[in-house]
């Protein structure tokens, strides 16, 4: 499974099942179908963004996560892979903490 981290079995007592992080369902529903009305609108992100992903994520080894966000942003688009997975602060919470603060310094 891609979603796999030492700390994902501590969030599933809270939900009840194994399938449920902190009570909301993992899997996407309506948020596709918003973004699909937006992008049919030509809706694009307006403020400044900082994309942050795991370089040995699934997001590194399917998408160009740069690329995508430089498509959906007028805004200006900065970011980088972190050396982790795809849970970011779990992983490198002094990293993602510089990260924002410099981002928003």
């Amino acid at each position: 499974t891609l979603l796999h981290p030492p700390g994902l079995g501590r969030q599933w007592p809270a939900s009840g099942h194994p399938h449920r992080l902190r009570g909301l369902p993992c899997r996407a529903s309506i948020d596709l179908e918003h973004d699909r009305a937006s992008r049919a609108q030509g809706d694009k992100v307006g403020c400044p963004l900082h994309v942050l992903w795991g370089a040995q994520g699934v997001v590194q080894r399917l998408f160009d996560p740069m690329a995508l966000w430089l498509a959906q942003c007028r805004g200006p688009v900065t970011g980088r892979a972190l050396d982790c997975g795809h849970f970011i602060p779990e992983s490198l919470p002094r990293e993602t903490a510089a990260e924002l603060l410099a981002f928003h310094g």
